[in-house]
């Protein structure tokens, strides 16, 4: 399971950075001193490495999966137009339909109407 996350971790990494030329990567560390590994996404700038985030644990998998959390909080990742459109055609379509009351309106023969507009002479 290591293996399979460093290796998803690590194409995040250089899918997020891959315009800025900033050569990141990923650390992994065992720190002897108090029994953990540390994880850490690396960025080299002009020479200086800056640290993206990182985290610590005992348990190496543990670790890893706390790093990612930390990396997508930093790092959303953004959704193509072409995602973007396949989730809104998969969506189901709704519309609005608008009832018109119109006024209620007595119809008349033409000779019943001729015949009333006689009697109004």
């Amino acid at each position: 399971m290591n293996d399979q996350i460093i290796a998803k971790i690590t194409k995040a990494i250089t899918h997020a950075f891959k315009t800025d030329g900033t050569a990141p990567g990923l650390t992994v560390a065992w720190l002897s001193h108090n029994q953990s590994f540390y994880v850490s996404v690396v960025r080299w700038i002009e020479g200086e490495k800056v640290v993206a985030c990182s985290a610590q644990n005992a348990e190496l998998n543990t670790a890893l999966f706390e790093l990612a959390g930390k990396f997508l909080v930093a790092h959303p990742p953004v959704k193509s137009p072409v995602e973007e459109l396949a989730e809104m055609v998969s969506q189901p379509v709704t519309q609005e339909i608008t009832v018109l009351r119109l006024p209620q309106v007595n119809i008349i023969s033409p000779d019943t109407m001729f015949d009333n507009l006689l009697n109004n002479l």
